[in-house]
């Protein structure tokens, strides 16, 4: 498997074909406001090919903080016909060989279970962070709520750093701001430490 950055055809295509079928309405960022941001420098997008056919088995967004060296993973997933065989943590553990030595920190955004709607999607956001927990990251005490939205923090260290909570809340606060426009940034998005255990 082979990890390319996408061209704007190609995220054009994953955005209407796949995106908006993968994740929540509420989560999905403007079309137009992913590629301001890449315009910009301040976000990166990747597919995860077939090496022999080309073929897209997955995709992963990124916004990217280059002052402070941090990512946040703001889209992760695997085509359907290939979920359940293990790529998706391949994927990331194939990004984080290709990111280590430029960045020190990838961050991401996961449902809190607290907020689910019913068991079984309080079980879906378990299993979500089960996931990202067996593939390397690990679970922060950083809580977020970008609109109707409501995260909890997992951060993966490139670095032989010790990551604390008081600097990974700064990181997500500064992600934020370079994310999104400041009425919507002072008006949708919360941030706080808690000792809440999952």
């Amino acid at each position: 498997m082979t990890i390319k950055e996408l061209t704007a055809k190609q995220r054009e295509e994953i955005f209407f074909q796949y995106m908006v079928k993968h994740f929540h309405k509420s989560e999905i960022k403007p079309f137009e406001i992913i590629e301001k941001l890449i315009s910009e420098g301040k976000y990166v997008c990747y597919g995860l090919f077939n090496s022999k056919e080309d073929q897209l088995k997955g995709y992963a967004y990124f916004i990217k903080n280059e002052d402070d060296k941090i990512l946040l993973l703001d889209y992760l997933a695997v085509l359907k016909p290939y979920r359940c065989h293990g790529i998706g943590g391949k994927f990331l553990n194939q990004m984080r060989k290709m990111f280590a030595g430029e960045y020190k920190t990838i961050l991401a955004e996961v449902e809190n279970p607290d907020f689910a709607y019913n068991k079984a999607d309080s079980l879906l956001r378990k299993r979500r962070i089960q996931f990202y927990l067996k593939n390397g990251m690990s679970l922060s005490n950083v809580l977020a709520r970008v609109s109707v939205d409501n995260y909890r923090i997992l951060f993966m260290s490139l670095e032989e750093v010790t990551q604390e909570d008081n600097k990974i809340l700064k990181a997500m606060d500064t992600i934020y701001q370079i994310a999104f426009h400041k009425e919507f940034y002072e008006k949708h998005i919360e941030l706080e430490i808690s000792n809440v255990i999952i």
